[in-house]
């Protein structure tokens, strides 16, 4: 003979919670106490447990509402977001080469001309690249002059 299973042990019913209905005059001094005695607990912790053992009808909201208003909460809240800087977007490029990013690379070999880096320019809607090969202490001598409207470059070390 088996044993005979309430609906409960089926999956059916939940289970029984005793819970304490809380008159309104006790509530702030409960929650207070538990919130305190807890180690200032957040609300995704202090709820579950005062659920177990206490209802009231507003005590999700007023949890949360106490936790948002607890000084000591406040003053030792870590961040957890970065402040953002604000966004300064650029202008949309009307036309090819007014806009072009560059970056610069050592090479892995020295070229021809004896030099070692090399000094890309890529423009944002041709895609177009240009590329300068040059000795790392002459950079400063090539001359590069980025204006609105065009891109002057020393002609001979130019790769297209």
């Amino acid at each position: 003979m088996g044993s005979k299973r309430t609906p409960c042990q089926h999956g059916l019913l939940r289970p029984t919670l005793y819970q304490l209905c809380v008159p309104k005059c006790y509530r702030e001094q409960l929650l207070s106490q538990y919130h305190n005695l807890l180690g200032h607990f957040s609300f995704q912790r202090l709820y579950p447990t005062m659920s177990v053992h206490y209802f009231w009808r507003t005590l999700c909201h007023d949890i949360k509402e106490f936790v948002k208003t607890c000084q000591t909460c406040q003053f030792s809240k870590i961040p957890t977001n970065k402040p953002k800087s604000p966004l300064r977007p650029l202008p949309v490029p009307t036309r090819p080469m007014e806009f072009m990013s560059f970056d610069h690379k050592r090479l892995t070999r020295v070229t021809n001309k004896g030099n070692t880096y090399v000094l890309a320019f890529i423009c944002y809607i041709a895609l177009f690249p240009i590329y300068i090969d040059y000795i790392y202490h002459t950079l400063d001598h090539i001359l590069l002059t980025v204006d609105r409207d065009r891109l002057f470059v020393p002609l001979s070390n130019c790769h297209y």
